[in-house]
C-alpha cells in the first residue's frame, strides 16, 4: 500500500514528503504524508477493534493531522468520533487516484 501512494505521488509529480511516525513507548504510524497532513495505519484485518486505533491515537495526542486513515478489509467506510476514518483498501486505492486524499 505504501508503494501505491509512492507510485501515486511520482505519477502526479508530488513534492509532499513519506515518513512513519514512532514514539519511544512503540506507539507507530505506518505512513505521514506533508507535514502531519495525512497520516494512514494499514491493517490486513477485517474489524478494527480499539487496540488498531492506538498509534493514531498517539498521533493525534501530540499532533492532531488533518486527515487520519485506518485502511483495513472492513466492507464499509465508516467516520468514529476521534475523527479516524476507517477505509476499505479498495475506496482507499479510489480515492488516492481519484485525489481525494492527497
Amino acid at each position: 500500500m505504501i508503494n501505491e501512494v509512492r507510485a501515486y505521488l511520482s505519477y502526479r509529480q508530488s513534492s509532499l514528503k513519506m515518513n512513519f511516525w514512532r514514539t519511544n513507548s512503540n506507539f507507530e504510524v505506518d505512513l505521514i504524508l506533508g507535514n502531519m497532513q495525512v497520516a494512514i495505519e494499514f491493517k490486513a484485518i477485517d474489524r478494527v477493534r480499539r487496540n488498531d486505533l492506538k498509534g493514531l491515537n498517539a498521533l493525534k495526542e501530540e499532533y492532531n493531522p488533518k486527515l487520519m486513515l485506518l485502511v483495513c478489509q472492513e466492507k464499509e467506510m465508516r467516520k468514529l468520533e476521534n475523527n479516524i476514518t476507517i477505509l476499505p483498501v479498495n475506496d482507499f486505492i479510489s480515492m488516492l487516484w481519484d485525489g481525494k486524499i492527497v
